[in-house]
């Protein structure tokens, strides 16, 4: 049995579990897989998930899938992720997008980032640099060139540049938390939900951020402000300023376009 296919099952009854969580026997019949995963395919010593029970590979992308389905907790969890996140990118096509869910939600976005924005190969920016304005299959240029599934990259930028991300189903409680990268001055997405679309865009200021956002009928944005924040932050709706908060770390805004202006630390390089 190899360890994709056990993760895969793992998944599928937490879902089962989410949806019946009055269900003793399917929580218990969950954790009894969880144990057998753990026992048959996680090696102590080591430290990693092996792939298959024929086999002592431990790939990238197994042990992404470990860490993406919580597997493993505590400090084993937080050697697996440092691991992870310190070897070379191997997932390819196929995992590369839960490792990158993975290291973005869990303290690594600057190496996140990093591969969403290489140019060298094995890389989405290798395609671009070879001049085409399409996403191929694969990472090799032996496939289509243009193909949706390896496109991504999109949906990250939104979810985790712009920071447009679901706390709810169906976008009604949503997140707006953006990610700064040093080499970008702004980034811009739109997101469609069943409320409407979700618009956010932030700005690069000298000492500061303008984030910019238009919230649909019927969704609470919850605005998470950058570490660096610690002055002022300006809220304005139909050009006046509504609200001012000082040292806050987020703030909850229903329907509505607004402008929030983030003043940065006097230290902030």
């Amino acid at each position: 049995m190899k360890l994709y296919d056990a993760l895969l099952r793992t998944a599928k009854m937490a879902a089962i579990i989410g949806l019946e969580q009055e269900s003793g026997r399917m929580e218990a019949t969950a954790g009894s897989l969880r144990d057998a995963v753990i026992k048959g395919f996680y090696l102590d010593e080591r430290g990693r998930f092996i792939d298959s029970s024929e086999s002592d590979c431990s790939s990238q992308g197994v042990n992404v899938l470990a860490l993406q389905f919580g597997l493993i907790e505590g400090d084993a969890r937080r050697s697996l992720l440092a691991a992870v996140e310190a070897e070379e990118w191997t997932c390819r096509t196929l995992l590369s997008l839960n490792l990158l869910q993975v290291l973005f939600e869990n303290g690594y976005k600057e190496s996140a980032y990093r591969i969403l924005s290489r140019e060298a190969f094995p890389g989405w920016g290798y395609m671009i640099s070879k001049g085409d304005r399409t996403v191929w299959e694969g990472f090799d240029d032996i496939e289509s060139h243009c193909h949706a599934w390896n496109g991504y990259p999109a949906r990250l930028m939104a979810e985790y540049i712009v920071g447009i991300r679901a706390l709810a189903p169906g976008f009604k409680r949503t997140a707006i938390e953006p990610y700064l990268p040093d080499d970008l001055t702004y980034a811009e997405s739109a997101v469609p939900t069943p409320y409407g679309i979700i618009k956010a865009g932030w700005y690069k200021e000298e000492r500061g951020l303008k984030l910019n956002c238009s919230i649909p009928s019927g969704i609470t944005g919850v605005i998470a402000f950058p570490e660096q924040a610690n002055g002022v932050v300006t809220i304005e709706q139909d050009g006046e300023i509504i609200k001012a908060l000082s040292h806050a770390s987020s703030v909850e805004l229903e329907t509505g376009e607004y402008v929030l202006r983030i003043k940065y630390s006097v230290t902030e390089n």
